[in-house]
């Protein structure tokens, strides 16, 4: 039974026109990265004065660009595209380049999380399911594994790839160290992806109503950069409510994660482990008390 469920939703992926354009956003999310870069380095060829004059996209954190490995919330919203000095590439910018399409993409992994749960809702897919005796709760959990797992390996797959065609057209001499983070890199944001992914399944499925789950999700995602930007030194400056939604918000940790100067340690990858399995808990919890008692 299983192994249907699973063929079943990996079917369900492979023929869903969302699915397809989420991928295809993702795409062009990343192609634009790389054309940008090109562009600015083909710009920049043979013009040693012009190199330092193309920076880049919120990359700098003062206007000389000297303290840019320092993360701090002047003129950013935490995510950076390019370079500070094209004729010579670091491995921070690099990456923070890699990872810059991150928020919209855990954006289209909620808004797909939350469509497509909801055309289970409001199809007949589930009920056929329950009719053939599968519990509720077991359909919408192999459900979210299932896509978690193929959007998840998407994502890290095409980051790799990217970082591997940057690389090869901005001349930077990358590592198989370097590549490794990359993809610890690439997991640890689809932990990321999945616990915000959670929030939106749980809602999805007690209020039945797409357009409103969306803009709860969403405003959730973003609330954190209203708040953490501010307080990135000391996440308590705004009090213990505040404090307690930023621990909470997955963003926070998404931000640490992309932004690598302030670097991925152990402490780091279990903060956002924890963060995802508090958060799975509680939320199947909360699931599996509801479903119980909920007729389809």
């Amino acid at each position: 039974m299983m192994v249907k469920m699973i063929k079943t939703e990996l079917k369900k992926i492979c023929f869903s026109r969302l699915s397809k354009l989420v991928l295809l956003l993702m795409m062009v999310a990343y192609f634009v990265i790389i054309y940008y870069c090109v562009n600015t380095v083909m710009q920049c060829e043979g013009d040693l004065n012009g190199m330092n004059s193309h920076l880049a996209i919120l990359s700098t954190d003062i206007d000389d660009g000297q303290s840019s490995e320092l993360i701090t919330n002047t003129n950013t919203f935490g995510y950076w595209l390019g370079m500070n000095d094209w004729g010579n590439i670091k491995f921070f910018e690099m990456y923070r380049t890699a990872m810059f399409p991150a928020l919209l993409i855990v954006i289209l992994f909620v808004i797909y999380f939350v469509v497509s749960f909801g055309n289970e809702f409001s199809g007949l897919t589930l009920r056929q399911q329950i009719f053939y005796g599968i519990k509720p709760l077991h359909a919408l959990w192999y459900k979210y594994i299932v896509n978690s797992l193929v959007l998840g390996i998407c994502y890290t797959i095409t980051n790799t790839i990217v970082w591997i065609v940057l690389t090869m057209c901005l001349g930077f001499q990358s590592s198989i160290e370097d590549l490794s983070i990359i993809v610890l890199a690439s997991i640890l944001n689809v932990l990321c992806f999945m616990t915000f992914a959670n929030i939106g399944v749980l809602l999805i499925t007690i209020f039945r109503k797409i357009s409103l789950v969306i803009g709860i999700a969403i405003s959730w995602i973003l609330v954190d950069y209203i708040f953490y930007l501010g307080c990135v030194t000391d996440i308590w400056n705004y009090g213990k409510i505040v404090g307690c939604i930023l621990i909470a918000n997955p963003g926070t940790y998404m931000y640490k994660i992309n932004n690598y100067g302030l670097g991925i340690d152990s402490e780091l990858i279990v903060q956002t482990i924890i963060n995802f399995i508090i958060t799975l808990i509680i939320v199947w919890g909360i699931l599996a008390a509801y479903l119980r008692k909920k007729e389809f």
